[in-house]
C-alpha cells in the first residue's frame, strides 16, 4: 500500500509540474517580499492614524497606522493576500487578492470616506525591495549565505544564536538544531506555523527533507512547549502567474541536488508543487579496509532523499480560503561508522541500510469575520524508521539486527486575530496527539519493544497596546499539558521603544514553566552498538532516563537595533533561568540505581571490549556511561547576539555575526555528582561552545556582472565536536546567465580540521568531576568539497538586488523619422535605471555601473552633490538653495514621512516638469524638451522632440547645446542610482505627475516616474 501510495503522489506531483511548463511563464519563484499600506482620508486628502491594517494570507498580521498613515510589513512569505482596512467613523475597505513575490515591495494605497464606496486604490510594485531586517533571523534562497551553503539547514546554522548538532559524522546521524546554547528538545520545530513534533522532543531535521521547504526563521522568544525558541519553516506558497524554478548542483563525493517546482493559479485554485533528489557519497564509501566486524570490504556510505511537496488553495469569495498541503519524504542511507579509536575502525559489515519515510498532510481554513481574522488547521504525520541490519557481522561473527520505529501523529491548531482599539490580540493554541512504537524485530533480550502514546495541548494569547507611534506595549500568557507529564505556566510582559527612526529598544520578562518532554527513550541499546573508546577506557550505551517532573523558569531580553548611514545593527542580551528540566547527560553506570543495568548487559559489553577486534584481550575493563535523560537539574543560560549588516563602498556589503553563549549547571542530580562524570556543577555544559562568530562578504562585481561571496564561521571550544576552536571559510562565485544562474562555490575552503574518521586528532579532553579529564572521538570537518549549481526561474526573472532590477531607458540620437530609424523607433545609445544596492547611500556616485565612464563622472558627482545640499536644505525646514541644473520644487510637510523633491532638469531646455498638474491640461512641449513614451516591450523612450510647428528633416543634425543637454542626461543617469517607477506606483507614493519626470524621496533616492501606460489601442490617459 506505502509503494502504491509513493506513486501515485508522485505521479500527482509530475503531472502538476508538467502543468506549469507548458502553461505560459510569467514571472519569477518568489520567497519573501515586502508590503506597505498608506491609508487616506478621502475628504481631507490626509493620512489616517490608528487605522486597524489586516494583512490575511499565507502569514497573519494586525497593525495599527502611524500618523503618517502607514503601516509596513517586511520579510513577507511569498504567496497570495488581501487586506482590510478599518476604522471608527469611516467604512471599511478590502482589497482585491495579490501576489507577493521575491525582493518586491507591494505599495498599497487605501482611501477611506463615508460617503465613498471602499475600495483598494492602487497596488503596485516597487522595482527596488528595501533591505530586509537584520533582526528577522530569516534565511531563504537568496540570502547570501543560503548561496554558498549546501544545504538550508547549513546555511540555518550560520544565524547568530542558531547551532545545527549532530552527535556524529555517521551518515544516518540525527541532525537537530539548539537555540542559544540550550538543549535540543526545548527547540520548538514547526512547518508553516504547525508543530512537528510532541512538546519537548528533539526533532531530527534529516528525516524531514529540508529542501522541500522555501525558507526558514528563528525566534528565541521562550514559549510553553518551546522554552528555547523556536524555528519554522516555510514552504512553496501559490501565486497569480504561473512561475517554474529548476535548481540542479552537482559537488565533491558525487553529492547532487535537483529541484523542480511550479506555483501558479487556474481560476480561484492556486497551486504550488515541488519535486526533490538529494544524494552523495561519504570520503570512505567505496575504500576497502577491515573493521570491528572482522571482515574486509568495500564500505558504503551511500545516501538518498527523494521527496514531493503539493499544495492547493481555493477561494471562497473574497473572505476564505480553504488549502490543502501534503509532503512525502523517503530516505535510504548505506550504514557506515565513521569512528576510529579502537583497533580497528568501528563497523558491521556491508549490505546494511537505515531506511525511512515521512509523511505530513494538512488542510487549512483561513477567514475573515468582520474585524477578526480566524484560522483553522488539521494535520497529520507519519515518520517510519527501518532498521535493516540483518547482515550485521560483530567480531567475525553473524549477529543480525533489526528494528522498527513508527511515531503516528495528528492534531489541530488554530489562531484568532482580535483588534479592539489599540490593541492587536491574538489567541491561538494546538492539539498533538502521538502513538510510537519501537519493534526490535532481531535483537538480542536486552532491548525490548514499546509503545508509547502523548496527547498534549497548547493555549497562548498575546496582546499587542500601541501606546503611540514610539512606545509598544506587551502581555502574553502561554499554557500548555500533556498527559501523563502535567501542566505547565508561561506568562510575560514586553516593551518596545521606538524614540528614534534610526534606533528601537526592546525588553521583555517571562516567568512559570514550560512543558517538558514526556521521555520516549524505554529501553537500553544493544551492547554491541556501544561506543567504544580504548584510549579513553570507555564506552558509551544509550538507555532510558527520568520522567518530566515540576519544572519552572525565568527569563529576560534586553535588545537595540541601530541604523547608520551605511547599514544597522541589532544587538540582543539575555538571561534565563531553568529548573526541573530535563536534559541529555552521560551518567555512569555504577552511579544508576539498583536493577537500571540488567544482569549479564556489563559482562556483554566488557565481552565485546576485549575482542581482538575492538581493544584487545589484554585492555583494562572500560568505564560504562549510559547517555539518558535527567531531571532534578538547574541550569543557568546567558549571553548576547550581535549581527550587523554594512555597505563598504558602493558594491560591497559585509554581514558579522558573533554570540556569547553561556550554559552552566547550577544545581544537579546525584547521579551527575560522581566520581568521574562528565557533567561539574558551574562548567559549562559539555559540547555548547561560549563563542561563535560569521562574516559574509557579498561583493556586486556589476562590470563583470557577477557576485563574488564568502563567509567564514568561528566555533569555539567545547562544541558538540569535541575538537578545538576552527574556523572554516567558504567562498563562491555567482554569474547570471541569458537563462539561469549558474553559481560555484567552496565550503571549508583551507581544509580545517579534517578527516576521514573521528579520531584523537584535533580532540578536546573534556573535564571530569573530582579530577581528571576524558578524551573523547573528536569529529572532525568534511574536507574541502565544490559544488556548482544553476537554477533557472522562467518568466520575467528580476536581477538580483543589487544589480537593481533595472528599468531600461534610452536617449535616441536622431529626431523621430530621422534617417536610420525604423518608423521612428530605433534607439541607440541605451542605459538603464538602476536603485540602489541594499545599504548603499542612494545619492553616491554609481562607479562601478559600466555605464559610467570616466567623462560621465566629474558632470554626475556635481548634480549628485548638488541633490544632496537640497534635500538636506528642505528636510531641515531651510530654503532650497538655487541650482543651475535643477529647478527643485518641495513637497509636503519635510517633518512628517512622505516628503520629496521634484527635479526639473535645467538642462533639458525647461521642460520635463511633473508635479501636481492636471493630465491632460499640459501646454505643447516647447523646443529641446524630452518626452517619454512606452515601447511596446515596456521599456521607455526618451527622445528629443521637435520645436512647435517645425518638422524634423532626414538630415537634422544637433547643435552643440542639445548635444550637451544629452550628454549631461547621459552622464545623470549612467552614474547615479536611479528607482524607475510605473505611473501607478508613483502616484501610489503620492507622487502625482503629468510628464515622466526626475525626483528625490528620502528612503528610496532618485526616482524617474514614467508617464501612465496608453491602452493597447493608443489614445489619452485621463
Amino acid at each position: 500500500m506505502d509503494q502504491i501510495w509513493k506513486r501515485a503522489f508522485s505521479a500527482a506531483v509530475a503531472l502538476l509540474l508538467v502543468a506549469g511548463i507548458i502553461l505560459p511563464a510569467r514571472a519569477q519563484s518568489s520567497e519573501v517580499g515586502t508590503i506597505q499600506i498608506t491609508v487616506w482620508d478621502t475628504a481631507g486628502q490626509s493620512p489616517l492614524s490608528d487605522a486597524r491594517v489586516l494583512l490575511v494570507g499565507p502569514t497573519v498580521a494586525s497593525a495599527l497606522t502611524t500618523k503618517s498613515g502607514i503601516v509596513k510589513y517586511t520579510d513577507v512569505p511569498a504567496g497570495i493576500y488581501r487586506i482590510r482596512v478599518v476604522k471608527r467613523d469611516f467604512t471599511s475597505a478590502r482589497s482585491e487578492e495579490f501576489q507577493v513575490s521575491n525582493n518586491r515591495e507591494i505599495d498599497v494605497a487605501i482611501e477611506l470616506g463615508s460617503t465613498l464606496l471602499p475600495g483598494l486604490k492602487t497596488i503596485g510594485t516597487v522595482v527596488a525591495r528595501p533591505s530586509i531586517g537584520i533582526t528577522s533571523r530569516d534565511v531563504d534562497e537568496n540570502s547570501a549565505i543560503r548561496k554558498i551553503s549546501d544545504s538550508l539547514t547549513d546555511a540555518l546554522g550560520k544565524i547568530a544564536g542558531v547551532s545545527v548538532n549532530s552527535d556524529s559524522n555517521d551518515p544516518d546521524a540525527a541532525q537537530t538544531i539548539s537555540l542559544r546554547g540550550k538543549d535540543e528538545s526545548q527547540t520548538a520545530v514547526t512547518l508553516d506555523g504547525i508543530p512537528l513534533g510532541a512538546p519537548g522532543a528533539a526533532t531530527n531535521l534529516r528525516s524531514l527533507n529540508t529542501d522541500l521547504f522555501s525558507g526558514a526563521s528563528t525566534s528565541f522568544s521562550p514559549s510553553a512547549g518551546g522554552l528555547g525558541g523556536g524555528v519554522n519553516f516555510r514552504t512553496l506558497q501559490p501565486t497569480q502567474t504561473w512561475q517554474e524554478r529548476y535548481n540542479a548542483s552537482y559537488g565533491t563525493f558525487d553529492k547532487y541536488n535537483y529541484q523542480v517546482g511550479v506555483t501558479g493559479s487556474v481560476g480561484k485554485l492556486g497551486v504550488a508543487a515541488l519535486h526533490t533528489d538529494r544524494g552523495g557519497n561519504n570520503q570512505l564509501t567505496f575504500q576497502t579496509f577491515q573493521d570491528s566486524s572482522g571482515l574486509t570490504y568495500a564500505h558504503g556510505g551511500e545516501s538518498v532523499a527523494l521527496g514531493d511537496f503539493v499544495k492547493l488553495r481555493y477561494s471562497l469569495g473574497d473572505r476564505t480560503t480553504l488549502q490543502f498541503s501534503a509532503i512525502d519524504n523517503n530516505t535510504n542511507t548505506v550504514s557506515l561508522c565513521t569512528q576510529y579509536v579502537t583497533l580497528l575502525p568501528c563497523g558491521i559489515g556491508p549490505g546494511n541500510s537505515n531506511r525511512g519515510k515521512f509523511g505530513f498532510t494538512y488542510g487549512s481554513l483561513q477567514t475573515l469575520v468582520g474585524e477578526v481574522s480566524l484560522s483553522a488547521t488539521a494535520y497529520a504525520s507519519s515518520q517510519h524508521q527501518f532498521s535493516d541490519n540483518i547482515n550485521r557481522f560483530v567480531n567475525g561473527a553473524a549477529s543480525p539486527s533489526a528494528s522498527d520505529f513508527d511515531t503516528l501523529g495528528r492534531g489541530l491548531a488554530y489562531s484568532a486575530t482580535i483588534s479592539p482599539g489599540r490593541h492587536t490580540i491574538v489567541v491561538g493554541g494546538s492539539t498533538y496527539a502521538s502513538t510510537t512504537t519501537f519493534v526490535p524485530i532481531v535483537t538480542n533480550r536486552f532491548v525490548i519493544p514499546s509503545n508509547t502514546s502523548t496527547a498534549s495541548q497548547q493555549y497562548q494569547i498575546a496582546d499587542s497596546i500601541k501606546w503611540n507611534d514610539k512606545v509598544t506595549l506587551g502581555e502574553n500568557v502561554s499554557y500548555a499539558t500533556t498527559v501523563g507529564v502535567g501542566r505547565s505556566f508561561l506568562g510575560g510582559v514586553s516593551a518596545g521603544w521606538r524614540p528614534t527612526a534610526v534606533n528601537g529598544y526592546n525588553a521583555s520578562i517571562a516567568v512559570g514553566s514550560s512543558q517538558p518532554g514526556s521521555g520516549l527513550v524505554r529501553t537500553l541499546s544493544d551492547p554491541a552498538s556501544a561506543r567504544f573508546n580504548c584510549f579513553a577506557d570507555s564506552a558509551t550505551v544509550n538507555g532510558p532516563g527520568d520522567l518530566p517532573a515540576k519544572q519552572s523558569s525565568i527569563n529576560y531580553d534586553l535588545s537595540w537595533t541601530h541604523q547608520v548611514r551605511r547599514g544597522a545593527f541589532s544587538l540582543s542580551s539575555y538571561r534565563q533561568t531553568q529548573a526541573g528540566q530535563l536534559i541529555n547527560a552521560q551518567v555512569l553506570a555504577t552511579s544508576e540505581p539498583a536493577g537500571y543495568i540488567p544482569s549479564g548487559y556489563t559482562q556483554l559489553v566488557n565481552g565485546y571490549w576485549n575482542s581482538a577486534f575492538v581493544c584487545g584481550a589484554n585492555a583494562v575493563l572500560p568505564t560504562l556511561y549510559v547517555n539518558e535523560p535527567i531531571g532534578n537539574t538547574t541550569r543557568q543560560y546567558q549571553g548576547f547576539d550581535f549581527s550587523g549588516r554594512f555597505a563598504l563602498g558602493t558594491n560591497v556589503s559585509v554581514f558579522p555575526t558573533y554570540s556569547v553563549n553561556t550554559a552552566v549547571l547550577t544545581a544537579a542530580d546525584a547521579r551527575l555528582n560522581g566520581l568521574y562524570s562528565t557533567t561539574v556543577i558551574g562548567t559549562q555544559i559539555p559540547g555548547r561552545p561560549v563563542h561563535h562568530a560569521g562574516l559574509t562578504i557579498d561583493v556586486q562585481a556589476t562590470h563583470l556582472n557577477a557576485e563574488f561571496l564568502a563567509n567564514a564561521q568561528y566555533t569555539g571550544s567545547n562544541n558538540g565536536q569535541h575538537i578545538a576552536p576552527y574556523v572554516l571559510v567558504n567562498a563562491g562565485l555567482s554569474h547570471p546567465l541569458s537563462a539561469g544562474r549558474l553559481t560555484f562555490f567552496a565550503s571549508n575552503l583551507f581544509n580545517t580540521e579534517v578527516g576521514a574518521f573521528s579520531t584523537l586528532a584535533y580532540a578536546q579532553a573534556e573535564t571530569l568531576n573530582g579530577g581528571g579529564q576524558l578524551l573523547l572521538a573528536g569529529n572532525p570537518n568534511t574536507p574541502r568539497q565544490y559544488t556548482v549549481t544553476f537554477s533557472f526561474n522562467t518568466g520575467n526573472r528580476a536581477l538580483p538586488r543589487a544589480f537593481g532590477s533595472a528599468a531600461t531607458a534610452a536617449v535616441s540620437d536622431a529626431p523621430p523619422g530621422a534617417a536610420g530609424t525604423a518608423s521612428g523607433n530605433q534607439v541607440r545609445g541605451r542605459f538603464r535605471f538602476v536603485p540602489p544596492p541594499a545599504g548603499v547611500d542612494p545619492l553616491t556616485l554609481a562607479i562601478m555601473r559600466e555605464e559610467c565612464t570616466t567623462e560621465f563622472k566629474a558632470v554626475a558627482t556635481s548634480l549628485l552633490a548638488a541633490i544632496r545640499a537640497d534635500a538636506a536644505a528642505y528636510g531641515a525646514g531651510q530654503p532650497i538653495p538655487p541650482t543651475a541644473d535643477f529647478t527643485v520644487t518641495g513637497h509636503g510637510d519635510p517633518k512628517v514621512v512622505g516628503w520629496y523633491l521634484e527635479l526639473r532638469p535645467q538642462f533639458l531646455g525647461g521642460g520635463g516638469r511633473f508635479g501636481n498638474q492636471s493630465p491632460g491640461g499640459t501646454a505643447p512641449p516647447p523646443s529641446g524638451v524630452l518626452r517619454g513614451e512606452r515601447e511596446g516591450g515596456g521599456s521607455l523612450i526618451v527622445r528629443q522632440a521637435p520645436a512647435a510647428g517645425q518638422q524634423p528633416s532626414p538630415g537634422a543634425t544637433r547643435s552643440p547645446e542639445v548635444q550637451k543637454r544629452i550628454n549631461t542626461i547621459r552622464s545623470f543617469a549612467s552614474c547615479s542610482y536611479i528607482t524607475a517607477l510605473k505611473h501607478e506606483d508613483a502616484v501610489a507614493k503620492g507622487f502625482t505627475y503629468a510628464q515622466p519626470g526626475f525626483g528625490y524621496a528620502p528612503g528610496l533616492g532618485l526616482f524617474f516616474a514614467q508617464p501612465p501606460a496608453l491602452g493597447t489601442g493608443g489614445g489619452s490617459v485621463k
